[in-house]
């Protein structure tokens, strides 16, 4: 999903549960928020160049990965197959 669409996202109610796993290859510190159902961010992983980590997640749960000073670097919202997002 290109970062220009994030205005809109939000959380819709969830029952299909799926995994994601972030890698931050971007070279700086990223920050992972989830959006929720009112549109708000939701701080879930302060994510160093060169890590990962596997988010438990729902399908209609869009998430931001965000620098330091606001940029969004990229946006996703999963799939019901467990997927990796590899964030440059």
């Amino acid at each position: 999903m290109p970062a220009s669409e994030v205005d809109g996202l939000r959380s819709e109610k969830g029952e299909d549960s799926t995994y994601i796993e972030f890698v931050n290859t971007s070279g700086m510190r990223l920050n992972v928020y989830w959006i929720d159902y009112e549109k708000k961010r939701v701080l879930y992983q302060v994510l160093e160049s060169g890590c990962s980590y596997v988010q438990q997640t729902f399908v209609t749960h869009p998430w931001l990965a965000v620098t330091d000073s606001g940029a969004v670097r990229a946006a996703y919202l999963p799939s019901s197959s467990p997927a990796r997002a590899v964030i440059r």
